[in-house]
């Protein structure tokens, strides 16, 4: 499961929670389908981490630079395992330049299901809230 947050600065965070297997790669694609940024990490992630999208933090490394999010334009961060056994991905999170500028220092936003209609449904919680819960989503809905 991915989430994104903000630092007291307003730079985005990003919240991994992994909840099987790993995750080594994380990037922001914009809704068009051409990627952003991308970072790296040096080990097989298994447990969980938050990332400072602008600088990285020591165990991931920033491969292409986050540039200023564009107004009004439709992001998505996502991650995945690399390597011969390419086999896992997390649950993306999608936002937007001013999606992260309601967001207060502390606050995770991160999807929580499909509604009806097939759309994403996405919520607000605290980090501590995201990294206890995470993992119960299940199948395209939260587990009750």
């Amino acid at each position: 499961m991915l989430g994104v947050g903000v630092d007291a600065d307003g730079s985005p965070i990003a919240y991994l929670k992994v909840c099987s297997d790993h995750i080594d790669t994380l990037a922001i694609v914009e809704d068009d389908g051409g990627r952003v940024a991308e970072w790296a990490a040096p080990r097989r992630i298994t447990d969980s981490a938050s990332i400072h999208l602008l600088d990285g933090t020591p165990d991931w490394r920033v491969v292409t630079a986050l540039p200023d999010l564009k107004p009004d334009t439709g992001y998505l961060l996502a991650g995945w395992s690399t390597g011969e056994y390419n086999s896992a991905a997390t649950v993306s999170v999608h936002l937007t330049r001013e999606e992260l500028a309601e967001l207060q220092i502390g606050q995770v936003r991160r999807m929580s299901g499909f509604d009806s209609k097939g759309e994403a449904q996405y919520l607000v919680e605290t980090v501590d809230e995201f990294f206890a819960n995470a993992c119960d989503y299940e199948g395209g809905s939260l587990r009750s």
